[in-house]
């Protein structure tokens, strides 16, 4: 039996956030034409961009969290489930003239699977800085997008001639 697929894809940025803050947005999420049987729901973060312009201390790790815990992960700070997505490391450009710090991160895992157990109606994201405090995204110009892609796997007797029955 062959699976069948549904693939969504959004585009989602702190500042077209439906709800929440800049540094801690949540977006209601309109799936057009889902099913209810999925078997298996793998998120692909496909293109991750910060522009983090008036962050002024000099943390480099950073990672975003999220509302969507990973199947078969494993968090130490709460004991179940991973919600981190992934970790970035900031690039720095200092400007002695002006006493600010510039900085950008990107990331882009197109091909790293990550299986939940379920569609989200909503999404919260977070950029988060090791120490556990979340990124102020509400000062300046601090902006980040995300490009998400969910493939939906699942089997149906749909009568294409594919065996599926």
């Amino acid at each position: 039996m062959k699976p069948h697929s549904d693939t969504f894809t959004f585009l989602l940025t702190n500042d077209t956030r439906d709800l929440g803050t800049l540094s801690n947005p949540i977006f209601n999420i309109n799936y057009l034409q889902k099913k209810n049987n999925y078997s298996r729901i793998t998120c692909f973060i496909d293109n991750f961009q910060a522009m983090l312009l008036t962050l002024s201390d000099i943390t480099n790790l950073i990672y975003l969290e999220s509302n969507l815990n990973q199947l078969n992960s494993y968090s130490s700070k709460s004991k179940g489930t991973s919600n981190i997505l992934f970790f970035v490391n900031r690039n720095i450009e200092e400007h002695a003239s002006s006493g600010t710090n510039d900085s950008a991160v990107s990331y882009q895992g197109s091909t790293t699977p990550i299986e939940i157990g379920s569609l989200p109606e909503s999404i919260s994201l977070k950029l988060v800085k090791a120490n556990g405090n979340s990124v102020d995204m509400d000062t300046g110009g601090n902006i980040f997008s995300i490009k998400l892609r969910f493939v939906c796997e699942y089997s149906s007797g749909c009568g294409c001639g594919c065996g599926c029955g």
